[in-house]
């Protein structure tokens, strides 16, 4: 599942097979192994393909169709790689908790629905 789900995401991209090893630090000839399945990314590997291609985990794995990492949303799952502006959401007063994450809900949504249409 690994390979088609990279190869789909990696021609999205409009990126190379080169490129995309050069990003990863690995060599092209592993990117063709991931893609064809003869091998799998490592954990690390994996994590920064999904880093790159902005999908989860489980979306590469084939354990989801939801490509967004909704997970990161949840505060107690928030660590220094996904800062992004939460590192002062405990300061916030309720309602602009409650606001925040209705808005992320209301974007992962649409991201979801763009998902199943393609």
């Amino acid at each position: 599942m690994i390979g088609k789900r990279l190869r789909k995401l990696r021609l999205e991209q409009g990126i190379s097979q080169s490129q995309l090893a050069a990003k990863l630090g690995i060599s092209q000839q592993a990117i063709g192994n991931y893609e064809t399945d003869i091998r799998e990314p490592d954990n690390e590997t994996l994590k920064k393909i999904a880093l790159i291609f902005n999908v989860s985990t489980d979306y590469l794995l084939g354990l989801s169709n939801q490509r967004h990492p909704q997970a990161l949303l949840a505060r107690e799952n928030v660590n220094e790689d996904y800062p992004q502006g939460l590192e002062n959401y405990d300061l916030l007063p309720e309602e602009n908790k409650r606001v925040i994450r209705d808005l992320i809900q209301l974007y992962f949504e649409r991201l979801n629905k763009l998902d199943e249409n393609n």
